[in-house]
């Protein structure tokens, strides 16, 4: 995974649509899309823009990442 500035776990995220659209946030260029965070299925994307909209947002983002770094950590492992 490349490294963009701030090092393997730094996430750069965009949330959008919350109240009833599908969750998205992308992740060091991976850009992630799900109802929930088992949900979530990874797609290349050049957007590194990080743009925190609400409070609501913060837990969701905060709540995802954590799962997001797990299903990383286990790519990372597989993968490499």
């Amino acid at each position: 995974m490349e490294d963009h500035g701030g090092g393997r776990n730094t996430l750069h995220g965009v949330i959008t649509e919350l109240t009833t659209a599908p969750l998205k946030i992308t992740y060091a260029g991976w850009e992630l899309f799900g109802t929930s965070c088992p949900e979530l299925r990874f797609r290349c994307h050049q957007t590194m823009n990080w743009r925190i909209s609400s409070r609501t947002a913060i837990r969701a983002f905060a709540t995802a990442t954590t799962s997001l770094r797990m299903m990383i950590n286990r790519l990372i492992i597989r993968f490499s």
